[in-house]
Parts: structure tokens; C-alpha cells; sequence
């Protein structure tokens, strides 16, 4: 596959992409805002789907054939339902509650954050060097980046200590590494995380499946 097609749901073409060129002088990922996913996809439900927001699920366990599966929401409120099928990520609570802990880490502590505007001319970028990496787009007319480091300890909110060690380990982008990211006093906005991958034996039991949660 070389070429791919966005399209509206009428089938008319909105635009296409040749994968040769991604990444050369264009954005390897195209970005919808979640608030137009959302409503794109309400309109195409029928009239009478259950549709609810603000809720999660925090107690799940295999019923009777004929009451099917039990569910307990956030509200305390308890429902049964013939099957259910979980599509919330690689950070999905439902899997836990079904299969337990299935995450295994890389060894990868990862930081995201907003910053005023990219260390490249370019609308995405990858700066990358023995055990670790820069990787950045612009969404929206925002620049969001992910510094990535191999750690044998888990990511930390310590955002003075880990913006020096931006800085030290990228310091092919001084002078603008200094410009390019936030303050010290930034870390409650700086999302921080392991990168972890998914190992399960089966991906269903009983009446619970597990859709649309890729191994990474």
C-alpha cells in the first residue's frame, strides 16, 4: 500500500497521502480533535443507542446465561448486558478487572508536554541518540513532544531534574533547547508515563472480549 484516502462518511475524497513522502517535508500522523471524533461518530448511531459519558467501569464479573455479564459503573449503579467488549487502550481498566496485570515494561520513561514551538522547521521531527529520543508534531497550530529515555526506574513527576537532563543530553540543540522548553516551575502540566506493551494468553473469556487493543 502507497497511497491512502481520507474520505467523509458520503465516500467523497477529502484527501490523499503517498506514504513514500511521509516524513520527508510532511506530518507522519494526521490528528482529528476528540470533541469532532466524537460528534462524527454520535450522528451515525441510531436514534435509540445508549450512548453515556463520564462514566467508567469498576467492577466486572461473568453472570448467569441468562442475565449474561455484571457490570458496577462509577455511580454504584449495577447492570447485566449479554456481552461486552472492551476497546479502551493499552491502559485499559476493564482488561485489568478481566484479566489482571498484563503490562510489561520496555524500560522507556516518557514525558509529554506542550512547548512554545519546534527545535526544527519541520511540522513533525525525531532528534534521537543512544538511549534517548525527541519526537515531535504540530497539532493544530501547537507543538506537542515526547522525550523518551531508556531508565531501569520508572518515570518521575520531577520536571526541574528531568529538564536538565534535556538539556544535557540534547545539547546539540543549545541554544534553543533553553527557549524551547518550559520552566522549572511547568511540572504539573507534564504528562509522564513507561512505555509498556500488553501480554495476554487469550484475548477473551466467557462473555468479555477485548477488541481494538493492539499488543503496543
Amino acid at each position: 500500500v502507497v497511497t491512502g484516502m481520507f474520505a467523509n462518511t458520503r465516500g467523497e475524497r477529502l484527501m490523499y497521502t503517498d506514504f513514500n513522502t511521509l516524513g520527508v517535508g510532511s506530518p507522519g500522523a494526521f490528528t482529528v480533535e476528540r470533541d469532532t471524533l466524537h460528534r462524527a461518530l454520535i450522528e451515525k448511531l441510531p436514534a435509540d443507542a445508549d450512548v453515556r459519558f463520564n462514566m467508567s467501569v469498576v467492577a466486572l464479573s461473568q453472570g448467569t446465561i441468562d442475565k449474561g455479564v455484571s457490570v458496577t459503573f462509577n455511580n454504584s449503579v449495577q447492570e447485566f448486558f449479554d456481552a461486552v467488549i472492551v476497546t479502551d487502550g493499552i491502559r485499559s481498566s476493564t482488561r485489568g478487572l478481566v484479566f489482571g496485570d498484563c503490562l510489561r515494561s520496555y524500560g522507556w520513561s516518557v514525558y509529554g508536554l506542550w512547548i512554545p514551538r519546534p527545535p526544527v522547521p519541520a511540522e513533525s521531527f525525531i532528534v534521537s541518540g543512544a538511549g534517548h529520543a525527541l519526537i515531535g508534531a504540530q497539532f493544530f497550530g501547537r507543538c506537542g513532544a515526547g522525550f523518551a529515555y531508556k531508565s531501569s526506574t520508572p518515570a518521575q513527576n520531577n520536571w526541574p531534574s528531568v529538564r536538565e537532563r534535556i538539556v544535557r543530553d540534547f545539547h546539540m540543540l543549545i541554544p534553543d533547547i533553553y527557549t524551547i522548553l518550559p520552566p522549572a516551575t511547568y511540572g504539573d502540566k507534564i504528562f509522564f508515563d513507561e512505555l509498556v506493551w500488553v501480554q495476554l494468553s487469550q484475548w477473551y473469556h466467557g462473555r468479555v472480549a477485548i477488541i481494538g487493543d493492539a499488543q503496543h
